[in-house]
């Protein structure tokens, strides 16, 4: 891998914005923002000191073009575009995509990225692969101070389904909760300081120490006394029974 001396980004989305954030914050050049979308392009382009282009420009041998896209276009995009160094930030997409170039690199923020999102990123891993010179790839990541971790493609794919259950199912648990509530006339506020809690105590706990709950104590009669006041609530009582026989189970 050729040493890195400027950046592109095709996309401007949520990732885009970060990449583009992340480079200003350390003076790493950002020389332009590829967007189909004239608006958001133009506007990330802007804000930090970058040209937008429609269409691909002719990317330049020292610099490093980044793919902030959906998964399904990172390979399509990665065929239609000539460079000397590229890089996807999927979970969930093989290297391999890439494969069209040699020097291909996967980093993928092991984290929730909006756009809003405050830097501190010392503390987001940082899931790297490549299949060129690695010491190369960390030279130059290394300035941006990420926990950067090298794993392959198989490994990466399995880090992003323990993101899912981890961030993304919990989260739809708490909208089904604040749906529940809504339609029982219950205040979801009320359950802020124990849903703050749960989180707080794992923050020097394993998630195994801190269980509680009916399944865990097996107290059966709660849990009929549950499963017949959420008898209208077909989906609840499903999610009910699965994951209480999962606690029973494990516990």
């Amino acid at each position: 891998m050729n040493e890195i001396k400027k950046a592109s980004i095709i996309g401007s989305g949520n990732m885009a914005t970060f990449w583009a954030k992340c480079f200003f914050e350390h003076r790493f050049p950002l020389k332009s923002i590829v967007s189909r979308n004239q608006e958001k392009g133009e506007l990330l382009a802007n804000e930090y000191g970058a040209e937008w282009h429609s269409d691909y420009p002719d990317f330049e041998d020292d610099e490093m073009v980044l793919l902030c896209v959906s998964d399904d276009a990172i390979e399509n995009i990665s065929n239609n575009i000539l460079c000397k160094n590229i890089l996807h930030c999927s979970g969930a997409i093989s290297i391999d995509a890439l494969k069209k170039h040699q020097n291909r690199a996967v980093a993928y923020p092991l984290q929730t990225i909006h756009a809003d999102y405050p830097l501190g990123i010392e503390k987001i891993p940082l899931l790297i692969e490549s299949t060129s010179s690695n010491q190369a790839l960390q030279n130059w990541l290394i300035q941006f101070n990420f926990n950067m971790q090298y794993v392959d493609s198989n490994q990466r794919l399995k880090y992003h389904i323990a993101a899912v259950f981890a961030n993304n199912f919990t989260n739809a648990m708490l909208v089904l909760t604040q749906d529940y509530c809504y339609n029982q006339t219950l205040d979801f506020n009320l359950l802020n300081p124990l849903i703050q809690q749960t989180f707080q105590r794992l923050e020097n706990k394993n998630p195994s120490e801190v269980q509680t709950g009916p399944a865990k104590r097996n107290d059966l009669k709660t849990i009929q006394k549950h499963l017949q006041a959420l008898k209208e609530e077909k989906q609840m009582t499903d999610i009910y029974q699965i994951m209480s026989e999962i606690i029973r189970k494990r516990f």
